[in-house]
């Protein structure tokens, strides 16, 4: 395929909505590489860093702690391609829809200037790593899985999908972080609720 490339965004975007829905919700949204690169095993490991889970970051602060939000969460979309980075959550009915923008934005460049704690970033690999290997035991996940990775132009890649994991470092989930969280990457959706705006 010779599909073409999306121009480097060089600003902030933003839009905002009103629609007769039950809550407000915030997107927040950052350009990521494919999967054939490095940056897609950062992007996927920092998401679970961020929101998978209980014990995670943006749930523990805005779920367990401030209980600020009804829902946080953060993941990544695309995979063969360029794809986005999504910051996403539905604030307490009383918070500002901006606010609660910055507020999920300031957790997240947290991860620019802090380096992820040795423990933390175990957990996430050892989380990934059994979630891959239990899939590897149904043969149909391993059939799609082969086919995923031939389409891709390697379908080796099926054995060294965990040493990709594996071999991430907090250094590089910084470095990862500083360049995509930047405000010039950044387009967000302000998704209000007609009897809050």
């Amino acid at each position: 395929r010779s599909l073409p490339t999306e121009p480097m965004q060089i600003s902030a975007r933003e839009l905002s909505v009103t629609r007769n829905v039950p809550s407000d919700v915030v997107y927040i949204t950052f350009h990521m590489s494919g999967r054939k690169s490095k940056d897609y095993y950062l992007a996927d490991t920092l998401s679970d860093i961020l929101s998978n889970g209980a014990s995670s970051r943006l749930y523990r602060r805005f779920i367990k702690e401030d209980q600020s939000f009804t829902e946080v969460n953060a993941y990544i979309t695309g995979d063969m391609d360029p794809g986005l980075f999504v910051l996403t959550g539905k604030p307490m009915p009383g918070l500002d829809i901006h606010e609660a923008a910055r507020l999920i934005l300031e957790e997240a460049r947290k991860l620019c200037f802090e380096l992820v704690d040795a423990m933390e970033l175990e957990k996430v690999k050892n989380k990934t790593e059994a979630n891959y290997t239990y899939g590897q035991t149904s043969i149909l996940n391993k059939a799609m899985n082969l086919g995923f990775f031939g389409l891709l132009g390697d379908p080796q890649m099926i054995n060294t999908e965990i040493d990709n994991y594996r071999s991430i470092t907090a250094e590089e989930l910084r470095d990862f972080a500083i360049k995509t969280f930047g405000e010039n990457n950044s387009s967000s959706l302000y998704y209000r609720g007609e009897t809050n705006a």
